[in-house]
C-alpha cells in the first residue's frame, strides 16, 4: 500500500483544517504511513499547519514561497536574498515545532 500520502493544506482555511484533524483524531492513517501537508513560509500558518498535525505518528510538512521575480518585487518587496531568507526562516520554525 501508499507510504505516504499528500493530505491538504491545513492553514489554508477551516475546511482543510478540519479534515487533516478529522484523519488523525480517528485513526484513519496507519502508523506506518506519512502524511504530508504544504504551508506557506509564514510563521502564522506553519503555526496553524503544526497545530493540525498533533497526534499524528508521521509527518512532513512541505514548505514554500514564491519566487517569481514579480512576485518578489510586488508581494515581498525583497531582493532575492531576502526573499531566500523567508524560505530558511520558515524551514527554521517547522524544525522548531518538530
Amino acid at each position: 500500500g501508499y507510504k505516504e500520502i499528500e493530505v491538504g493544506f491545513p492553514s489554508s482555511g477551516e475546511t482543510d483544517f478540519a479534515f487533516v484533524r478529522s484523519i488523525i483524531e480517528e485513526g484513519a492513517i496507519p502508523e506506518d504511513v506519512t502524511i504530508s501537508v504544504l504551508t506557506q513560509a509564514r510563521e502564522e500558518l506553519i503555526e496553524r499547519t503544526v497545530e493540525s498535525l498533533v497526534g499524528a505518528h508521521r509527518a512532513t510538512v512541505h514548505l514554500y514561497n514564491a519566487t517569481a521575480p514579480t512576485f518578489r518585487r510586488v508581494v515581498f518587496r525583497g531582493s532575492r536574498e531576502e526573499v531566500k531568507q523567508i524560505a530558511v526562516d520558515g524551514t527554521r520554525l517547522v524544525m522548531e515545532y518538530a
